[in-house]
């Protein structure tokens, strides 16, 4: 006569498969951190020809313009802890003024830019920031 153990003993053993499993899961989980490039995009209410900006210096490696037409002037000043940008719209551009940031890490929280100074597209200085945001994802 065969012994007949009942519906929990099934969940049992899935329940120690899982504990025996799930660590080992987690172990294999991709934590490896790597290189990213995030967008960066300059708006407000008027269209803009320049912007001058700065980054936090920590894990950033480089910043780029989207657009062929654009310039962009860097200098990295690791003494101070940040990036000095100014992008400059090329001729012709409309919308809003874009970038490319790269960072070593695309896990690390986003770096938060501060403007400092905006020119208008006809190439007016623009006294004040207020309105104006910079937005950096992912």
């Amino acid at each position: 006569m065969m012994r007949r153990h009942g519906p929990w003993i099934g969940r049992l053993r899935l329940i120690l498969l899982g504990m025996l499993l799930i660590p080992g899961l987690l172990a294999c989980r991709d934590d490896s951190r790597g290189p990213a490039t995030l967008t960066g995009i300059v708006e407000g209410p008027t269209p803009l020809g320049a912007a001058a900006f700065v980054l936090p210096v920590e894990g950033v490696t480089r910043v780029e313009v989207v657009r062929p037409d654009d310039w962009i002037f860097t200098r990295f000043v690791p003494e101070e802890g940040l990036v000095r940008v100014v992008l400059v719209a090329g001729p012709g551009a409309s919308g809003p003024l874009r970038f490319l940031i790269h960072v070593e890490d695309g896990r690390a929280p986003l770096p938060r830019a501060t403007l400092m100074e905006l020119a208008d597209a006809e190439d007016r200085r623009i006294s004040g920031t207020s309105g104006y945001t910079i937005q950096i994802r992912p």
